[in-house]
């Protein structure tokens, strides 16, 4: 998991890449070191806190009038917090099966 700074230069350079389309709702917070990232959706802050989405690379289309990579997000936790919770306990951050 990435440490604030890292977190917010992260997201930076994925909002600056012209090839994809990384929404502004979205704080990235990690890397699955397979091309994904975990992110924040602060569009969805409830009590403090926000799910957690997963963006897997190879679940992405291409917007067929842009060219761009829109990508496809999966909820990988109903909060952060539980999130956290279940890597604690040895869990897997992606989504649930």
């Amino acid at each position: 998991m990435f440490d604030g700074a890292m977190a917010v230069e992260e997201t930076k350079r994925l909002r600056a890449w012209k090839e994809l389309v990384w929404p502004k709702h979205l704080v990235c917070i990690s890397e699955d070191g397979r091309g994904g990232y975990f992110a924040l959706d602060l569009s969805k802050i409830t009590d403090g806190d926000c799910p957690v989405v997963y963006f897997d690379h190879e679940l992405a289309e291409i917007d067929k009038k842009t060219g761009k990579i829109v990508p496809q997000f999966e909820v990988a936790a109903k909060t952060f917090d539980a999130w956290v919770k279940r890597l604690k306990r040895g869990g897997s951050a992606l989504p649930p099966q």
